[in-house]
Order: structure tokens, then sequence, then C-alpha cells
């Protein structure tokens, strides 16, 4: 047992020193990082900083599991390293920062996977990923809710014999129009809710299944109650209408 521990020493110098490294060469892209999970008043990942202390706390409690195992290096993993250098690179070249934030944790993750090796990154692989809630990389779900949103919203107004119109995302009733901008799509709600519920299945559940099925009713959850929260707020201008508070024709932004 000792013998094995031991022989992690040298591992976890050259992981630390690999690191540190890759955080100089690719220092423009952390920069980029930084300036998303530092703009803490509009920001949808202001949460980044919190993300990154997460993964090293992660890291920190499979410690012990980490010492029992025998690093073994898997080389069949370095041509999915140097596809990784050169996404980073192509990203560089087309000045795509969101793609060269994720091709960073590509490289970080291909790397610690060929130098470790397959059962180290059972145990690893989690921790390392789990840094992807943090890079915005999942923008192109926003109009995607945004367009279900305003669906849902105007299939429940017409069910209840609300009278509506849909154009777009903008949903005009008696007292106005409202407008579901893609910024109150509930990306954020969403993001939350993977983070999180992701984060207490791999706490709580071993099997896979179960983990997907937590982060699966965490994510409809939070569909689902930014939708109840927009047509609250269409409601609620329809129901001000009749009985003569609210203003006709005016815009609201949802």
């Amino acid at each position: 047992m000792e013998k094995t521990s031991g022989s992690w020493s040298p591992i976890y110098i050259v992981v630390i020193l690999f690191f540190i490294l890759t955080l100089f060469m690719y220092q423009q892209t952390v920069l980029y990082l930084n300036s998303i999970w530092s703009n803490i008043s509009t920001g949808e990942y202001a949460h980044g900083y919190l993300v990154v202390a997460i993964s090293a706390y992660l890291l920190y409690i499979n410690r012990n599991q980490l010492k029992v195992t025998r690093p073994s290096p898997s080389y069949a993993v370095l041509p999915l390293l140097f596809g990784a250098v050169m996404l980073w690179l192509a990203a560089v070249i087309v000045d795509v920062e969101v793609a060269q934030a994720f091709a960073l944790l590509l490289i970080i993750f291909t790397f610690t996977w060929a130098l470790l090796g397959h059962k180290a990154m059972k145990l690893l692989a989690f921790p390392i990923l789990f840094v992807g809630f943090a890079i915005p990389i999942w923008f192109p779900l926003s109009p995607l809710l945004q367009e279900l949103s305003a669906d849902v919203v105007f299939w429940v107004a017409r069910l209840i014999n609300m009278p509506a119109f849909r154009e777009g995302s903008m949903i005009t009733i008696p007292s106005g129009a409202f407008s579901i901008e893609e910024a109150c799509s509930g990306l954020r709600y969403l993001l939350a809710a993977l983070t999180l519920g992701s984060l207490y299945a791999y706490l709580n559940y071993s099997g896979t299944m179960a983990r997907i099925g937590v982060v699966f009713i965490a994510a409809a959850a939070a569909i689902l109650s930014n939708m109840i929260r927009v047509f609250l707020i269409v409601y609620m201008g329809y129901v001000l209408s009749l009985i003569h508070i609210s203003e006709p024709t005016r815009q609201v932004l949802v």
C-alpha cells in the first residue's frame, strides 16, 4: 500500500507543473474566462470561480482513492490530446473565444487521462469536466428555451380561453404585448439546476441511471419554473386589464 501511494508523488508534481504551465501558455483563454467569471452584475457565468472551487474540492475528497490507484499512462489518448490542441489553435485563428475555453478544458482532461490512465480518470473525470458548467458553451440552448417558453405560454393562454395572439416571441393580449426576450429564456435557471443537480447526484448516488435521473429532474424543474414565471406575468397583465388597472397597448419585456 505504501509503495503504491508513494508512486504517486512524482506524478502529482508533473500534473501540478503541467497545470501551471497550461495556465501560462493559454493565458489569453484564462483571461477571457476571468473576464466572464468576474462579471457578477450581468454575467450568466458569474458562478465560475465557485464551480472551480467545487471542482478542486471534489479532487481533494477523492485523494485517498487516488493514492491506492496505480497510475498507468494511456498512450491511446494522445490523439485526443492532439485533437484538443488543434481545436484550440483553430479557435484562435477564427477568434472564437468560447471554443478556445472549451478546447482548454479538453486539453487538461485528455492530458490527465493520458498521464494517469483509465482507472484514475474514473475518479477524476467528473471533477475535471464539472468546470464545463462555468464555460459559456450553453448559449445555443437560449433561443430554444425562448421558443419553448413562448409556445407553452401561448398554448396555456388559449387553453384557459385567454385572448392572445402570438408573433414570434411576442405574445399580445388585450392589455398589451409581452416580449419573451432571449435573456429571460430560463438559461440561468437551467444552468444552475444542471450544476447543482449533477453535483448532488455525484455526491449522493453511485448508479449511472440514478445520477442521470436526478439531473433530468433538476433540469425539468428549472425549465418548468421559468415557464410558470413567464405565464404568471402574462396572466397578471390580463387580469389587471379586466379590472381596468393596466394600460392598453403596452409592451412588457418578460
